[in-house]
């Protein structure tokens, strides 16, 4: 049907997601690894078919209720400083650790040099968080005087 035109596009009939979902669900190799494949949209150029490997299907489901469940995120809506580093934080092939705290495009990512490098962060970090809320509390009462 791809070289079908039409005449009265505005009376073609629009399927739900999840009627598109079920008549593209399939399974196939992609990259050496077996995945689901599917559409949720068709007929609207620039979407395509999605592919999900099937041991990550049940963390992407759950990712998918949490939204459904939750609320999604707005495109115009200001991420929290922990979202952009939840969508950040990333280990690069070298096993670099990196993310940033800011979400504008040219701000650079801060880095560990390994997961060893980011665990030790992390553990000094952790340390550190109630000494710096007790000194915002602290200096936050100064500045209200």
């Amino acid at each position: 049907m791809n070289d079908v035109f039409m005449i009265d596009e505005e009376e073609q009939r629009v399927r739900n997601a999840a009627d598109i979902f079920k008549s593209t669900l399939g399974l196939t190799v992609k990259d050496g690894v077996m995945c689901a494949v599917f559409s949720t949209i068709e007929n609207r150029k620039g979407y395509g078919k999605q592919y999900i490997p099937v041991s990550e299907l049940e963390s992407v489901l759950a990712v998918l209720q949490n939204a459904r469940d939750n609320g999604i995120m707005n495109e115009t809506e200001e991420k929290t400083t922990s979202q952009i580093v939840r969508d950040s934080l990333i280990e690069n092939e070298d096993g670099e650790v990196r993310f940033k705290t800011e979400n504008s495009k040219g701000k650079k990512p801060t880095l560990c040099t390994s997961n060893k490098d980011f665990d030790g962060f992390v553990d000094e970090f952790e340390g550190y968080v109630p000494k710096i809320i007790a000194k915002a509390e602290a200096v936050s009462k100064k500045l209200s005087k």
